[in-house]
């Protein structure tokens, strides 16, 4: 296996090489491909210790001077990969419980939950998201 960093559009080769396993075997010809580049991806890896906190001190840096007490306020909540999305959802909900809103959470989803008002709820649940942890209603709904 040829060690490349950069492949030149146009090689056939690079295509059978790209798509290994013999995938690529059986095409001729010439192919016109496009640069092709090896990435490396370096992820933070930082992590927040207090999360609360955290999510009370990013709260407070924004402006809610339109939100008045009695106001309706919704909270997405989605299903991909947001680590302690429950707790997280907690605290927004208290925050604007503060400020004498009254939060309501609803699913921010596409297909998860078979694409329904019940599933999606069940895929919150999944997550911890719930009517008793976070204290607010959960209002899922397709329509």
């Amino acid at each position: 296996m040829p060690d490349v960093t950069e492949w030149v559009a146009g090689s056939s080769s690079a295509f059978k090489f790209l798509m290994g396993n013999g995938i690529g075997r059986g095409i001729e010809g010439h192919m016109n491909l496009p640069k092709m580049y090896r990435l490396r991806q370096n992820f933070d890896n930082t992590s927040v210790t207090d999360i609360p906190k955290t999510v009370q001190a990013e709260l407070h840096k924004l402006s809610w001077n339109k939100i008045q007490p009695g106001h309706s306020v919704a909270i997405a909540a989605g299903s991909r990969g947001i680590a302690n999305i429950a707790e997280i959802i907690k605290v927004v909900v208290e925050f604007f419980k503060s400020l004498d809103a009254r939060p309501f959470i609803f699913p921010a989803m596409g297909s998860h939950g078979g694409a329904t008002a019940k599933g999606q709820a069940a895929v919150l649940a999944e997550l911890g998201v719930t009517e008793s942890y976070v204290q607010a209603p959960i209002v899922s709904s397709m329509a």
